[in-house]
């Protein structure tokens, strides 16, 4: 019976393994903003002080810091809302709401790339230039958490997520009706983490061949650093963190990437005043500054990501997370965070081979090539007729070549070697995880009736 325990934990274990070698792409993400929130409250590493210097309690905040990655200092350039969510969105740390126009944003990369649907439910920071970049977005039409007015916009947007933004905006008035204080903004976030909940199992069930991004933005904590003090601002996060439990566990169940962060964040004069973030007095103070930045996803790594990080990085690593290449017009970085990384690279050569070691890997053709889920270091070799050009390589995470081959006498195209692949896709890491899945299996059945007789 001992030997027979042990070798179910060891297919356990091996079952595990193959599991998340073999997870296909995820549907979607879920870009969660929570406006207002500073790191130095909620992160247990750090602690949030008062202009006079008093210390302020830190805030426990299980469903929000628990699991996946954590990256203990993003700094937002400008601590504003508008400001905020432009450098969230577009990767430039100089970005505003007047420059999204012409600047290629998050969704737009994620439209004309892989047809993603941009979906929002945005309590603020919902600027007119924002949402025209999006296919349908539920949206505060003023900042009145007293009264607030909800409106619709949208373009050629899923009919059954019409259904329930029309829905949910009529329901929007049942949770602040006859409230006050701290239930009040605790049910003014409310309101927008259970619409969003309702929208991605609407992508989930109905539309699970559609990939979507959703970026949903909660205000009723940023009213409270605004209007209340610190205390009231603690019981609202802690109220944010439990409406957050079960909307976190459905991405995390469905495979759905959840990046959560902030515009800004808030600082207290003192323990009993309102705090502000954009005022003279407020604007440079590190709890104004500072905000989270949480990743929960398969492909990512478990732990603390030191080192100093910016607002600006958020959109290429969100890219970097979904395995799209980073063609943003802007200063943020892609954070190393993945479990592996890929090369994307832009090319005149005929063909591309890619070696580890001695070992070829791969090659392809076509102006632009990847190789992804790679792990080391690589030499890759750009091909044109008899010319050749080669890059050796060191992965930390995702990088962009632009390599032209310099022009060869011989105009005659190359073909490129016949070999068998190293590196496989998503599709074949599934089939392959699930064939081992069912071998250990098979083997593990005999192994028990061996032992019984």
């Amino acid at each position: 019976m001992r030997n027979i325990h042990k070798i179910l934990i060891t297919l356990f274990i091996i079952n595990c393994t193959a599991a998340s070698a073999s997870v296909p792409p995820p549907q979607g993400v879920v870009l969660f903003i929570a406006d207002g929130l500073g790191s130095h409250y909620i992160y247990p590493e750090l602690m949030a002080e008062t202009h006079d210097g008093k210390k302020l309690q830190n805030t426990p905040c299980p469903n929000i810091t628990a699991g996946g990655l954590r990256v203990l200092y993003v700094k937002a350039p400008v601590p504003k809302t508008g400001p905020g969510h432009s450098v969230i969105v577009t990767g430039n740390s100089k970005a505003t709401t007047e420059t999204i126009p012409e600047t290629t944003t998050l969704f737009d990369v994620l439209q004309n790339s892989e047809e993603f649907v941009i979906l929002g439910v945005m309590e603020r920071g919902s600027s007119s230039n924002m949402r025209e970049k999006q296919d349908a977005i539920l949206y505060a039409k003023s900042n009145s958490i007293r009264s607030p007015i909800f409106k619709i916009q949208h373009k050629n947007a899923p009919s059954e997520i019409l259904k329930i933004m029309e829905q949910r905006c009529s329901m929007m008035p049942e949770y602040v009706n006859n409230t006050a204080g701290v239930t009040r903004y605790c049910m003014y976030n409310r309101f927008a983490i259970e619409t969003a909940e309702k929208i991605v199992k609407t992508m989930i069930q109905e539309y699970p061949s559609k990939r979507f991004l959703l970026i949903v933005n909660v205000g009723g904590l940023e009213g409270a650093g605004h209007y209340t003090k610190f205390s009231t601002y603690s019981e609202v996060i802690k109220g944010l963190d439990v409406d957050l439990y079960s909307f976190k566990k459905l991405c995390r169940d469905n495979h759905i990437v959840f990046l959560f962060t902030s515009d800004h964040g808030i600082s207290f004069r003192t323990v009993d005043s309102r705090g502000g973030n954009a005022g003279s007095d407020y604007v440079k103070k590190t709890e104004s500054l500072y905000i989270p930045l949480i990743v929960s996803a398969e492909n990512v790594k478990t732990g603390i990501l030191e080192g100093e990080h910016g607002q600006e990085d958020i959109a290429p690593t969100l890219l970097g997370i979904l395995d799209i290449a980073n063609t943003l017009d802007a200063d943020g970085k892609a954070l190393p965070i993945k479990n592996y990384a890929n090369i994307y690279a832009t090319t005149d050569a005929d063909y591309v081979q890619l070696y580890q070691g001695n070992s070829l890997v791969d090659n392809q053709t076509g102006k632009k090539v990847v190789f992804k889920y790679l792990e080391g270091t690589y030499r890759l070799r750009f091909v044109k007729g008899n010319t050749t050009t080669e890059q050796t390589v060191s992965l930390e995470g995702d990088i962009m070549l632009n390599v032209k081959v310099p022009d060869t006498t011989q105009p005659t195209k190359t073909p490129p070697p016949t070999v068998k692949r190293t590196q496989t896709n998503h599709t074949t890491r599934y089939a392959a995880g699930m064939i081992l899945i069912l071998f250990v299996n098979i083997i593990g059945i005999m192994l028990i009736r061996w032992i019984k007789d």
